[in-house]
């Protein structure tokens, strides 16, 4: 075979393998129905809590007696005042100057303790019992399963009733009002 023909039978082969490598592509990756994977991210997201006080400034225990735990008696609104579902952390400090309190699980001497729930009606004083329901002194990063939220998130625009149990120092270094500052945070977690 002379080269002249040699070079077209090369062309005519690659040419047929490339026609047969095509056909083969489009029978291995043909589907019915095709799938395209498309990705979006939200954006202008707000996270937003709005609180709704039964009294004129805050909530007012009034005067319990060292050592006992008292109830709420009245639900404190929480709204989402966001634009996506969040879930409400929270978190409380004593802000008295002088004899500042502490905060934790259970009340001691100068030590108080802050347990919260969500709920439409008024919970019982052992409803708030468990460590998912006391309040820390800043609000956690997770709050999906605390204060009664069990993994839901509050709708924007929907409100929580909450409802807060408090425990008195068991001993105390002064006979002031003591002022505690609640903070509630709306978050994805």
């Amino acid at each position: 075979m002379d080269k002249p023909h040699r070079s077209a039978v090369k062309t005519l082969l690659a040419s047929g393998l490339i026609v047969l490598g095509l056909g083969v592509w489009k029978q291995a990756h043909a589907a019915n129905p095709d799938t395209l994977t498309i990705t979006v991210t939200p954006g202008n997201v707000t996270y937003g809590v709005q609180i709704s006080s039964p009294f004129v400034q805050g909530y007012a225990f009034g005067t319990v007696n060292v050592g006992l735990t008292t109830v709420s008696t009245v639900a404190i609104g929480v709204q989402n005042a966001g634009n996506i579902m969040e879930y409400f952390s929270l978190g409380v400090v004593d802000n008295t100057p002088t004899y500042g309190w502490s905060n934790a699980l259970a009340q001691s001497n100068t030590t108080y303790a802050m347990y919260a729930l969500f709920q439409s009606g008024q919970p019982l004083e052992s409803d708030f019992n468990g460590a998912a329901n006391n309040v820390p002194t800043s609000p956690p990063a997770s709050a999906a399963t605390k204060h009664g939220q069990a993994s839901t998130k509050t709708n924007p625009g929907s409100s929580q009733s909450l409802w807060l149990r408090l425990g008195m120092p068991t001993g105390v270094n002064d006979q002031g009002e003591h002022t505690l500052t609640l903070s509630i945070n709306g978050q994805s977690n």
